[in-house]
């Protein structure tokens, strides 16, 4: 005689799938958590490690912070190796992956994976999670570029003034308080303000140097962009990264972010004192 077989009835089946479904439904927004708070880490990291990158840069040229980029108004367009990421990478300051978007720490891991080519572009929302650009390097076969998706606090050359002053203010005392990265160019008409000293920047715990974002802030909101946090909450819930000009890296929320609409082009002499400087425009932790 053969022995009676055992099967799973088609309830009992149902049943165990349905368990296994419920089971996924719990623990998936765990795991989610976990891996954003992974991400999280590793973009703070990341940070620590570009704002020590421009530190030991700084040291070695008479305390200041390489140059936002290089723009030659011969050639008509930006000089390989002349952006800040760029120049890091090639004077060996903080060598890096290089086009890697894994293995670099000029990546944010929870940024996307999407080019974008113009270094001027600007984010559409603080929520758009823009993908990276790729700072060419000097070398023309592509191996020194640079692949980032943060941004630095700087403002494009278009801001200053022919006495290189910023445009909406006749008192340039106060620009490198509030971005310390400046362009520099070749062969231009109108000169940029010099940079200042990195350890001259009175508010550095308050003042960023790099942060997820687009590019670089010039007075645009939108550049910060809220990549940490609860993704799908509000914008006041989610976070910015960022390094601060004395080294420390903070998750910053929106809710103390510059938002649409805030007006940030005040008279930095009247504002420096102010709240507007120390949350909105400098992003200073409280």
């Amino acid at each position: 005689m053969r022995p009676k077989l055992k099967a799973f009835t088609l309830v009992e089946l149902l049943v165990v799938i349905g368990i296994i479904a419920v089971l996924v439904a719990i623990l998936l927004p765990a795991l989610m958590n976990a891996r954003e708070s992974a991400q999280t880490v590793k973009c703070l990291s990341n940070l620590r490690q570009i704002g020590i990158g421009i530190r030991v840069y700084a040291s070695s040229n008479k305390d200041t912070i390489p140059p936002l980029y290089t723009f030659d108004f011969l050639g008509g367009g930006m000089v390989r190796g002349g952006y800040w990421a760029t120049i890091l990478n090639e004077t060996k300051t903080m060598p890096t992956g290089v086009t890697s978007l894994s293995n670099n720490v000029f990546m944010c891991p929870s940024a996307h994976d999407m080019r974008v080519d113009a270094f001027w572009s600007y984010a559409r929302t603080r929520t758009s999670n823009t993908g990276f650009f790729r700072m060419q390097g000097t070398n023309p076969n592509g191996s020194q570029d640079v692949n980032i998706s943060y941004a630095a606090n700087g403002m494009n050359i278009g801001t200053f003034s022919a006495a290189g002053q910023i445009w909406w203010t006749s008192n340039p005392k106060y620009w490198c308080e509030l971005f310390p990265f400046v362009p520099t160019t070749r062969f231009g008409a109108n000169p940029v303000p010099k940079p200042n000293k990195l350890s001259k920047i009175r508010r550095s715990t308050t003042v960023p140097l790099v942060f997820d974002g687009l590019a670089m802030h010039d007075m645009v909101p939108a550049q910060f962009q809220l990549r940490h946090g609860r993704q799908n909450g509000l914008e006041k819930e989610r976070l910015c990264n960022m390094v601060f000009a004395d080294g420390h890296a903070a998750s910053v929320p929106g809710s103390r972010l510059p938002k649409p609409g805030d007006n940030l082009w005040g008279d930095p002499a009247g504002i420096m004192s102010t709240r507007v400087y120390a949350v909105k425009l400098a992003v200073g932790e409280r």
